[in-house]
């Protein structure tokens, strides 16, 4: 073997001089990289980068499916590859996608049921099963788009049974976010009576949440829709697709924080007849706080089912704590009206 120069480089592990051709360094039996400090290719076709990990989320332009990789988000896979504004530009298009689209189309075929006479309520709750059908159908189809075989969306998703920590750490994190909110709220309303007068200051209520505490018994329907339908629904948009979409080239506090003003954003139009424009400006913040909670818990547990449980049963105890306060009926007597 050629003896290596001093422009062949080195082992990243060691130091020792290696030469190009190498493909495990002589002194410590560490794996190099093909070309003095380059990423060596792995077996799977990703690269192995100097620390030892596998990037296996990469961009292909030749039509190929992208490695597979275990666990959500490639952190960190296209940093330096891409100019963020561009992972940034892909999540704001996703969150206007499923906004826009809904809003538009449903709201039409809405109007139309309607007037043809089909009764009111059916038709809004067919309506928003459709919206949330929307979300998950738009995230999926957008990873299939990036070359994504179904084992491959689930791993990237990251989709698997909590285990028990799991779901304490959904209860701890649930407490955090009510008491990390409770403040903000406390705060936020303050600032804003100070500045627009106390009865401009009163948060926004959100739509669902009026016509359900105008139809209380519908209340156990709406706490099983929160945990099967509207908290998975919007986990796998924001965070299963629009936060890891971000963290392939921002950090964790970016993407969590850029994917969560989304999240709030989102839901203006729910909250659009609520309350003042200072009063959807409060809600929204609380909406935010809700929404980083989340974003941190997938990001720390690396599993799409934590966050979505969180979300629902964060939205069950809203709605039943609304319908509660409407009716004057304790949570118990409540629960019991509506079997």
């Amino acid at each position: 073997m050629d003896e290596p120069s001093e422009s062949d480089g080195a082992c990243h592990s060691c130091g020792t001089a290696v030469h190009p051709a190498d493909n495990f360094c002589q002194e410590c039996g560490a794996q190099l990289a093909g070309s003095g400090g380059q990423p060596a290719e792995s077996a799977d076709g990703g690269t192995v980068p100097l620390d030892g990990a596998t990037d296996q989320h990469t961009e292909f332009d030749d039509g190929a499916s992208p490695p597979q990789k275990s666990g959500p988000g490639a952190p960190g896979s296209k940093r330096g590859q891409e100019s963020p504004f561009r992972a940034v530009g892909a999540a704001l298009g996703l969150s206007v996608a499923g906004l826009g689209v809904p809003l538009i189309a449903l709201s039409i075929i809405g109007a139309i049921l309607i007037g043809i006479g089909l009764p009111v309520g059916p038709v809004i709750v067919g309506m928003a099963l459709l919206q949330f059908a929307w979300f998950v159908a738009l995230g999926l189809w957008f990873l299939r788009r990036q070359g994504y075989d179904w084992d491959g969306v689930r791993a990237y998703l990251g989709i698997e049974i909590p285990s028990l920590k799991e779901i304490g750490l959904v209860l701890v994190t649930w407490v955090g976010i009510i008491i990390t909110a409770g403040i903000v709220l406390t705060v936020v309303t303050e600032v804003a009576a100070e500045l627009v007068g106390p009865s401009n200051a009163e948060p926004a209520e959100n739509s669902t949440g009026e016509a359900i505490a105008a139809n209380p018994e519908i209340v156990v329907f709406a706490v099983i829709g929160m945990l099967l339908v509207v908290g998975p629904a919007e986990e796998t948009l924001f965070r299963g697709v629009v936060q890891n979409r971000l963290r392939e080239s921002l950090s964790t506090v970016p993407a969590i924080l850029l994917a969560s003003l989304l999240f709030a954003m989102a839901h203006v139009f729910a909250l659009a007849g609520g309350g003042s424009a200072t009063g959807i400006a409060i809600t929204m913040s609380v909406l935010f706080v809700t929404s980083i909670g989340l974003g941190w818990i997938y990001e720390y547990t690396e599993n799409l089912v934590v966050p979505a449980l969180l979300h629902g049963f964060h939205n069950s105890v809203v709605v039943v704590a609304t319908v509660s306060a409407a009716t004057g009926l304790t949570v118990p007597e409540l629960l019991l009206s509506a079997l």
